[in-house]
C-alpha cells in the first residue's frame, strides 16, 4: 500500500513540477497573418482587426505561444488619402487580447513594427505611405489626425501663411506637399498579409509538460 500511495503522489506531482511560467519579454517580435482585411476606406475606429501567429514564439528553448495563436485588437485611428487636401492616408491599430489554440486567453498589449518595405511603420505602430515619413519627427502623424486644412487652390504665399500658422503643431498634408501622386493611394492589409508585431509589455504563459523543445 506504501508503495502504491507513493507511485500516486508521484503521479500528480510530476506534471505541475514540470509546467512552468515562461515570460516572453516585452520586445518581443511576433510573426503574423492578417486573418481579416483593413484599411484607409474601409475602416472606421473600434473596428477589429485580428491576426495569427506564423511562427512560434519561443523563450528558453521552450515554445511559448504556438503556430495558430490568435491576436485580436481594434482600429486606433484612421484617415483616407486625398491628393487634393494633400492629405496621406494613415491608419493605426493596437492589439489587446492573445487566445491560445487551448483556448486560454490573456490580455496582452502588441504594436505593428514592420508590413516589409511598401508601407511605412512608425514607433506607434501607425502605417502610412510616404518617404518623407521616415524623416518626419511625427512619424505618419496619427497621434493627433484633425481635419485636414485644405490647401487647394491656394498660391504659394497662401500655402506657406497656412503652414507658418502651424508652426509647432501638426498640419495634416504638411510633409505631403513634396509626395509623388502614388502616396495619397489608400492602404489596405489585405486577409494573409504577413507583419511582424512587437509585445510592449511581457506575458508570461505557464508552459505545458513535454514542451521543452531543447
Amino acid at each position: 500500500m506504501g508503495g502504491l500511495r507513493l507511485v500516486l503522489m508521484l503521479a500528480v506531482l510530476l506534471p505541475v513540477e514540470q509546467a512552468r511560467e515562461v515570460v516572453a519579454p516585452a520586445g518581443t517580435r511576433l510573426r503574423v497573418q492578417f486573418d481579416s482585411a483593413v484599411g484607409t476606406a474601409i475602416s472606421r475606429v473600434n473596428d477589429g482587426v485580428e491576426v495569427h501567429l506564423m511562427k512560434p514564439t519561443e523563450v528558453e528553448g521552450r515554445e511559448v505561444l504556438p503556430v495558430g495563436t490568435v491576436l485580436t485588437g481594434r482600429v486606433l485611428a484612421v484617415r483616407n488619402g486625398d491628393q487634393r487636401k494633400f492629405t496621406i492616408p494613415t491608419i493605426r491599430f493596437v492589439f489587446t487580447r492573445l487566445t491560445l489554440p487551448d483556448g486560454r486567453s490573456f490580455t496582452v498589449k502588441a504594436t505593428l513594427t514592420d508590413l516589409g518595405v511598401d508601407l511605412y511603420v512608425d514607433t506607434i505602430g501607425a502605417v502610412c505611405r510616404g518617404t518623407w515619413a521616415h524623416d518626419s519627427r511625427e512619424g505618419c502623424g496619427s497621434e493627433n489626425i484633425q481635419p485636414t486644412i485644405d490647401l487647394e487652390g491656394l498660391n504659394r504665399e497662401e500655402r506657406s501663411a497656412a503652414i507658418d500658422s502651424n508652426a509647432g503643431g501638426w498640419l495634416p498634408g504638411l510633409h505631403a506637399l513634396h509626395a509623388r501622386p502614388e502616396e495619397f493611394y489608400d492602404i489596405t492589409l489585405k486577409r494573409g498579409r504577413k507583419a511582424w508585431l512587437r509585445l510592449d509589455a511581457g506575458l508570461g504563459v505557464n508552459t505545458e509538460a513535454g514542451k521543452d523543445i531543447r
